[in-house]
């Protein structure tokens, strides 16, 4: 009989949760006291009806616990991955945000995302129904709370089509369209909360805000407004026929100021794969300044700051009047889309917010979206998670004594805990920092983690409940839309590897110079190539006292993150050093070199969460920090062989082949090898 054990351990807590008293029910229901000694260990059996509960909460519409009025916000400055890459480590980041002052807090949010999670599911199709409790106005709410309640939201698509584990008719495991409509709703939502009413209502324009809905949530109450709020279009991508999706600093949609008194704005450009619904009117369109943009493309200032919060990005509202919208296509999943060109004078009271010197808003913007996306692919995973327990407890218990079983379940519940510390830890980037912080870098790593986490468990419970976990097939479809909106996972690795090699390099511009230019600096050039050769050979210093940060049952951990910064500032190093001005199309070594900053950065939210765990003497704190320890020890193995990956890469006849191999699968029509019964071999 499988059984979990309360472990009451010896190590300091604090006294409101210090108890060495745990209570029974006796054979004729009366309560007893038992008295456990520290170290001794309860067994409680587990009931299945953990998993399913049937109580009903009062639904009611959303609201806030006012916690943006009250944080007291800290000011920083560039983006935290990036500067990774120079070899530069904030240790204030290792202090995970405290948003919510008390446990009454946490558990009204608790109970508002249970509620979510019953409601959605009835009311996911009613546009009347989602104003009314306040689903079209979570942009009022504090990022934290927001992102509760699309964790809870992505929990709740499973019952949007109430399927379950249980066998069902034939008809019910086909791909059902209604799937899909489900997570195109979800990105609805996504899109009118982070990336259009957001900006909107943060905007100095009153014209630009009087089109958000106006009800303040804070306090509750249903909306008495029967105008339905309509959506607004958001329009930031560019692609190019052969590269894809443009990141901002190269787009072709330039804004270029004008008019009387300069307050004008002239938008010319075209945006592509815009997720259209017909009752939109109004489309946020985001540009680049071409005044800045030419300004700052040669004439750099000294110690410029991190050029991945320069892109320059402004945004403005325009009536669909003022654009052309070209005939809508679709994608095999049925989400439409539009393609629009825009040549179009905009007067300053639809500026939703200038271009301006070193202002991440506009990335920040997309990055919330990106947030929001993986919260609620977090929510997903948790209840395919739970599923799986219910499904295994109440038909195949004997597998949870099986060895690789609990192997499986504990590294799905380990990416989860993964995800969920960089979404919590976000969230609160944007609730405590002050404007001008940049999370673009940090989201854009969440949401690779976020997907690739995703295939990964599901790939794992799969292989646990085999075809009776059919399901999965529609959750891959919803992770599938997911992973493509708001740019895909290749492309965000090139862009966070591109933009941190570009700061890199701009900041250590003398020291690559006199490494390429080795005749006239021999000195220089032996010192460090001696110094690579540690480094190579894995001999690293590790003197930043990173663990001291941290709470002591995190040292190992601690140590390991360390390592992996360092070994992240000496990949790009040594990539610049070899390819030089050609580094940025070296993709397939900017790809290997992401994973290195998309690890620093995991495990520094994960340390950062745990150390606060154990401190605070939280429930289940232990288990927090062992897996965060176990992480960072595997974390750390796989950077080692992507190091040795990189510094192979000339030299590897797989990699410098790969062209060759992929010519000939082209000229052969897919698949260049003969058969190996061709008696000719």
């Amino acid at each position: 009989m499988l059984r979990i054990f309360t472990i009451f351990s010896h190590r300091p807590m604090p006294a409101r949760l210090l108890s060495s008293t745990t209570h029974n029910l006796n054979a004729t229901g009366q309560i007893e006291k038992v008295d456990l000694k520290p170290g001794e260990v309860k067994e409680e059996e587990i009931s299945l009806s953990k998993f399913q509960s049937t109580e009903l909460l009062p639904e009611v519409p959303i609201k806030s616990l006012d916690l943006v009025k009250r944080i007291d916000k800290v000011e920083k400055k560039g983006s935290f991955t990036v500067d990774i890459f120079k070899g530069s480590y904030d240790e204030e980041f290792l202090i995970y945000p405290d948003t919510l002052d008390n446990r009454q807090e946490n558990q009204q949010l608790k109970d508002q995302a249970a509620m979510v999670k019953q409601l959605y599911p009835q009311i996911w199709d009613d546009e009347r129904q989602l104003q009314k409790f306040n689903f079209f106005n979570l942009f009022q709410l504090s990022v934290s709370e927001m992102m509760t309640i699309f964790e809870s939201i992505g929990a709740s698509t499973r019952a949007c089509t109430e399927t379950t584990m249980a066998k069902t008719e034939a008809e019910d495991l086909q791909h059902t369209p209604k799937q899909t409509q489900i997570s195109k709703a979800v990105i609805s939502l996504i899109i009118r909360n982070c990336l259009t009413y957001w900006p909107m209502f943060k905007s100095k324009s009153t014209k630009v805000r009087s089109l958000v809905p106006q009800k303040h949530i804070l306090f509750g109450g249903s909306s008495d407004d029967t105008t339905l709020c309509k959506p607004i279009g958001f329009c930031w991508s560019e692609q190019a026929p052969e590269l894809g999706s443009l990141p901002p600093q190269e787009w072709f949609t330039l804004g270029t100021h004008g008019g009387p008194t300069n307050d004008h704005t002239l938008i010319q450009g075209r945006k592509t794969r815009i997720l259209h619904e017909d009752s939109v009117e109004h489309y946020l369109v985001y540009f680049r300044d071409k005044f800045l943009s030419d300004k700052y493309l040669t004439d750099v200032p000294e110690n410029e700051a991190n050029p991945a919060s320069d892109p320059f990005v402004g945004c403005c509202l325009v009536h669909k009047s003022q654009l052309k919208i070209n005939p809508p296509y679709y994608d095999s999943a049925g989400c439409k889309y539009v393609d629009i060109d825009i040549d179009t004078i905009v007067p300053g009271d639809q500026i939703v917010f200038p271009a301006e010197r070193k202002d991440p808003t506009g990335v920040n913007i997309k990055a919330l979206g990106q947030l929001a996306t993986s919260s609620v692919i977090m929510g997903i995973l948790k209840d395919t998670l739970r599923m799986t327990y219910q499904h295994l407890l109440s038909t195949k218990r004997g597998l949870l004594d099986c060895d690789i079983i609990e192997r499986k379940l504990t590294g799905v519940t380990s990416r989860i805990f993964a995800i969920e510390s960089m979404v919590y830890y976000i969230a609160g980037m944007y609730d405590g920092l002050k404007d001008g912080f940049d999370a673009h870098m940090e989201s854009t790593v969440l949401k690779v983690i976020a997907n690739e986490y995703a295939y990964a468990s599901l790939k794992d419970l799969q292989d646990i409940c085999s075809s009776d976990m059919f399901i999965i097939s529609k959750i891959q479809d919803q992770i599938n839309m997911f992973d493509s909106f708001l740019d895909g996972n290749i492309y965000n690795r090139l862009y966070l590897a591109t933009m941190g090699v570009i700061w890199f390099a701009r900041s250590k511009n003398m020291h690559l110079n006199q490494l390429r230019l080795a005749p006239w600096y021999p000195g220089y050039y032996f010192k460090t190539m001696m110094r690579e050769r540690a480094q190579r050979g894995d001999y690293l210093t590790l003197n930043a006292d990173i663990y001291g940060h941290l709470h002591p049952s995190l040292k190992e951990a601690g140590i390991q993150l360390e390592y992996i910064i360092k070994r992240v500032k000496y990949a790009a190093e040594s990539l610049c050093i070899r390819y030089g001005k050609d580094v940025t199309g070296a993709q397939s070594a900017l790809y290997k070199l992401s994973q290195l900053s998309i690890d620093a950065f995991m495990l520094t939210t994960m340390c950062a969460r745990a150390s606060k765990s154990y401190c605070n003497g939280s429930r289940n704190s232990e288990i927090d920090v062992h897996i965060t320890t176990s992480f960072a020890h595997q974390l750390a193995r796989e950077v080692r062989i992507y190091m040795e990956t990189i510094d192979m890469m000339p030299i590897n006849a797989l990699e410098n082949r790969a062209k060759l191999i992929n010519e000939l699968n082209i000229r052969q029509g897919g698949y260049y090898a003969e058969s190996p019964l061709d008696p000719n071999i």
